[in-house]
């Protein structure tokens, strides 16, 4: 069967990973719908804050994978995936490359001279074969999961407004509000939100999996990577998605999600998304309703009661302002 024109040969010299993860991001892109929604309850004691910053400042709290309500959300099965000569030869100088690239950035933003970077990329190369054994054996296994994985930053949000189950799980119960933020069919790498993958079994990380996971968490270096190393990481990049796959019984959220590498318990800015719409459960108080409606109205946003159908299962949504 001949290859369709968006198909791409990974042992193609001209081929980047850069372009290989812009691919990624247009076709999950194709998957978007126009407008997506998250929903947040109003009895949290952050709620007031959280609702400013994401109306007024365009910002969100993006948990890390320890705070998400799944215990095996974004953790896949961590192996070895290569023998210990492999790693030796391959991955190790991969991997001080990139530290190197990485080191290179705090030289230009004075946090770090050049001295300092030769000396610290010097170390990394000549550090003997039994440091490396154990890195193999356990070192990196514990960097996957303690500094990458558990330091990720997700943003949550599904494709409707009107699903009962997300009112009651995550609205308490139609106490509190549903928002809506367009503007991410982009589709472009970090900036795309990608649909999650409702699985049956956890995927699988290995070491190849952990370094592409380092080169897209710096975009910049990602031009430079050495041509002998593109093949392995275009082999191994779906290995990125493993935070983008959950349990079947998770499905009933129609997932899309939005990460931020080494951006876990942070706020970040939701651009290219905007608030569009809120959408206030019919259980909100009477003073917080009037707290969200004057907080929508100075940032020029939709606001609109959501009331639970009387005569079938949905929601009406009616416009106050």
């Amino acid at each position: 069967m001949a290859k369709r024109k968006s198909d791409f040969d990974i042992g193609a010299q001209e081929l980047r990973v850069r372009a290989a993860l812009e691919i990624r991001a247009r076709d999950a892109a194709r998957e978007l719908p126009s407008i997506l929604y998250r929903f947040r309850s109003c009895n949290t004691p952050y709620f007031e804050d959280e609702l400013k910053r994401l109306v007024v400042k365009n910002e969100a709290y993006f948990p890390s994978r320890v705070q998400l309500n799944d215990p095996v959300d974004s953790l896949p099965i961590i192996e070895k995936g290569v023998t210990f000569q492999e790693f030796s030869s391959k991955i190790v100088p991969l991997f001080n490359w990139i530290q190197n690239e990485s080191m290179k950035e705090f030289v230009l933003n004075g946090d770090l001279s050049n001295k300092e970077r030769r000396l610290v990329n010097r170390t990394l190369n000549n550090l003997p074969d039994a440091y490396h054994r154990g890195l193999f054996d356990e070192g990196l296994s514990t960097y996957i999961r303690e500094k990458l994985l558990d330091e990720i930053g997700v943003l949550s949000l599904t494709d409707s407004n009107d699903n009962l189950v997300m009112w009651s799980t995550y609205s308490s119960g139609m106490n509190g509000v549903c928002v809506a933020i367009e503007g991410y069919k982009t589709g472009t790498f970090d900036t795309t939100p990608t649909k999650i993958r409702y699985v049956e079994e956890r995927p699988r990380l290995n070491y190849w999996g952990l370094v592409s996971f380092l080169v897209a968490s710096n975009p910049k270096c990602i031009p430079r990577i050495p041509k002998r190393y593109q093949q392995y990481l275009l082999e191994h990049a779906h290995q990125m998605e493993s935070y983008n796959h959950k349990h079947i019984k998770w499905s009933y959220e129609s997932e899309f999600r939005l990460a931020k590498f080494h951006g876990g318990g942070r706020y970040h800015s939701l651009l290219p998304g905007r608030v569009k719409e809120i959408y206030i459960g019919q259980k909100v108080a009477h003073r917080t309703h009037e707290l969200i409606v004057e907080i929508a109205k100075d940032a020029d946003v939709n606001v609109y009661h959501a009331h639970i159908k009387e005569d079938s299962y949905g929601i009406t949504l009616i416009r106050i302002v």
